[in-house]
């Protein structure tokens, strides 16, 4: 019997919500390297008004539950009651023996008894994603990751506590309660970069719009959301709500803003490196655009601390000139892009495909 398993995670690139963010830590801890797939992705962005809030999102199906598009990763997805009649109700007995079988677990459980979990630790029936990747059956503790307190995390819980948060229904975020994905690395596997995908998406984030021809899951969900870099018209209303005093303080929104424009210059960069890009002010720019929205984001979350209502006023302002920099900016990467392979097809998706297709919107 195995005493102790853990399997290899690090921390991820993107961070803000769970169901990206344990697959990359996952892949990230991976032999295969993932970074041509998370730089052909994770570029488009949506967004909804909620009751209390603005939810700023990377547009992409696959990461709500199922991420069986990342080619990067062997996904299994089962009910909770499959795991009652199979394991006779023992939990503990599942987890043990998928991880035991190099299986990841993601599943929803009641954070209101989980003790690492301090903002609804006793408080609150509220749902919420945990990955678990080790157990120890001496010390009878599950690793686990998630989004603790607001901050992705990889911490320990008991095995008593991971049981009660497991049996006991939670009344809050409940979407895909009863799912429980296992997750396992694909590492026979090579992902070349998709230049095609990535102008695609650049020119979808620009004009606002969903290529769903490209992905017809979004044909089922993606009405009502705000895409591309028209979301810049609708957090000023979110703003001005905060003002009011009819929206919450929600940080997400504007870390989900740092993270795109981050990993939007680590993409940048790696086209340079692949001789795609040779202007170099365009990685320049995009870091100060970077900066600018990890100052927006740190000004929130001092606004939470002393509600200084000239720093809303600040961050309308610089939010306000978004559009007009980085429609600039990206309209040059894409003239860098044509201007640059167009005498070296190969270097699209890796064959002989034509950077001057485009996925047709009719």
């Amino acid at each position: 019997m195995i005493v102790e398993k853990i399997l290899p995670v690090k921390y991820p690139d993107l961070t803000c919500y769970p169901y990206y963010a344990n697959a990359l830590s996952i892949i990230s801890a991976s032999e295969a390297d993932y970074t041509p797939w998370m730089l052909s992705n994770f570029i488009q962005l949506s967004c909804h008004f909620e009751p209390d809030t603005l939810k700023v999102d990377f547009f992409q199906p696959w990461i709500s539950w199922v991420p069986y598009c990342c080619p990067l990763i062997d996904v299994q997805i089962i009910n909770k009651d499959v795991i009652h009649n199979l394991y006779n109700f023992n939990i503990i007995s599942f987890v043990e023996q998928t991880i035991s079988s190099g299986y990841y677990i993601q599943m929803k459980v009641n954070h209101k008894f989980l003790s690492v979990s301090k903002s609804s630790y006793k408080q609150s029936d509220y749902a919420h994603e945990l990955l678990i990747y080790g157990f120890n059956r001496v010390q009878e503790t599950f690793e686990v990751a998630d989004n603790f307190d607001g901050k992705y995390e990889f911490k320990r819980c008991s095995y008593k506590e991971f049981e009660e948060a497991y049996n006991h229904l939670a009344l809050f975020n409940t979407d895909y309660y009863e799912k429980v994905l296992l997750l396992r690395p694909i590492t026979e596997t090579n992902f070349s970069f998709d230049l095609l995908r990535v102008t695609d998406s650049l020119k979808d984030y620009l004009a606002g719009r969903d290529t769903r021809i490209r992905d017809d899951q979004s044909q089922t969900w993606a009405g009502g959301l705000t895409l591309g870099i028209k979301i810049y018209e609708e957090i000023p209303k979110y703003l001005l709500m905060l003002l009011e005093g009819t929206a919450k303080n929600d940080i997400r929104l504007f870390h989900v803003l740092w993270e795109q424009k981050k990993l939007m210059a680590v993409r940048i960069k790696y086209m340079e490196g692949r001789g795609i890009i040779n202007k170099k002010s365009i990685y320049e720019e995009y870091l100060e655009l970077e900066k600018k929205c990890l100052i927006i984001r740190n000004l929130i979350l001092k606004y939470d601390i002393n509600h200084d209502q000239q720093i809303i006023h600040r961050v309308m302002r610089e939010v306000e000139e978004f559009p007009k920099i980085e429609s600039a900016l990206l309209s040059e990467l894409l003239d860098q892009i044509y201007h640059n392979t167009v005498r070296s097809e190969s270097i699209v998706l890796g064959n002989k495909n034509d950077l001057k297709l485009n996925w047709s919107l009719i």
